[in-house]
């Protein structure tokens, strides 16, 4: 597999292939939702394209499945790290504000949400690592969050609306 790498890569990219036998990469399909194979890191070019940033890289996969084809398009993942323990969030979860990055943390006993405060790190395509403000397990609020602000009130979804109080809907008039 023949992929792209934004210039700014390059130094991770030799940092992993020094400490390590050469980076696994993952052939995803369009959508990047469905791995298609894994293998490993190949070659890296040795100029950028300066009208992209980028450095054309290659990658070695067995295809075992059979399912990469020849002039496929395909997203590749480098592994170029790894760091244990870390809690991440799905980037759609992390909102800017005045002061600094936030996510909103929910309270499912009370349905509500608290707004926290958060320092990022290193980021995926989909997913953040949070470094600090937020333990592992908390659930975050990923959609919906515009309509949000601390201590609101939220409806999940599978919830049913509240009827407001006097709603007699479903109930006979005996007139």
């Amino acid at each position: 597999v023949v992929f792209t790498l934004p210039q700014d890569r390059i130094p991770d990219l030799r940092a992993a292939i020094g400490s390590q036998r050469a980076p696994s990469v993952i052939a995803l399909d369009r959508a990047r939702s469905a791995e298609l194979a894994s293998g490993r890191f190949l070659a890296l070019d040795n100029l950028v394209d300066p009208q992209t940033g980028t450095v054309r890289a290659k990658a070695r996969f067995e295809n075992a499945k059979a399912q990469l084809f020849p002039n496929q398009f395909v997203n590749a993942r480098v592994m170029l790290r790894s760091i244990d323990d870390a809690i991440s969030v799905p980037i759609s979860a992390v909102r800017k504000g005045g002061h600094g990055d936030f996510v909103y943390v929910l309270d499912l006993q009370n349905k509500t949400v608290a707004v926290r405060n958060v320092k990022t790190g290193l980021s995926t395509v989909d997913r953040t690592q949070i470094v600090s403000g937020l333990d592992a397990g908390e659930t975050v609020i990923t959609e919906g969050a515009d309509r949000l602000s601390d201590g609101a009130k939220v409806m999940l979804p599978g919830d049913k609306p509240a009827r407001p109080s006097g709603d007699k809907r479903g109930h006979r008039d005996k007139s």
